[in-house]
């Protein structure tokens, strides 16, 4: 039997996430994705004029395994809202170091 996810309002779904998860993963990688174009748009207009892809690096972020979650990757933290508030919080401080 397969394991039905719990954001999943569909029974018939056999353990499939929903569009409806899909679409909450979506929103909080746009959430991220906008986080960091912010912080170095703010810190260094230049290098979004010159070609920085916010969506490329927190692609990358999010499949490091990183000391502050406990070593683990932040994507492995997304599916719930506790594990969103996480990695939240750790790219804010890792945001802030970088434009320190």
């Amino acid at each position: 039997m397969t394991k039905k996810l719990s954001d999943d309002p569909d029974p018939n779904n056999k353990g499939k996430r929903s569009s409806d998860g899909k679409n909450k993963h979506a929103l909080v990688v746009k959430v991220l994705i906008d986080m960091v174009h912010e912080a170095i748009g703010d810190s260094n207009p230049e290098a979004i004029q010159e070609g920085f892809d916010p969506a490329e690096w927190l692609n990358d972020w999010l499949t490091r395994p990183l000391p502050t979650l406990g070593g683990v990757t932040p994507s492995s933290l997304l599916g719930s809202p506790n594990g969103q508030a996480l990695v939240t919080k750790a790219l804010a401080q890792a945001l802030e170091g970088v434009v320190s």
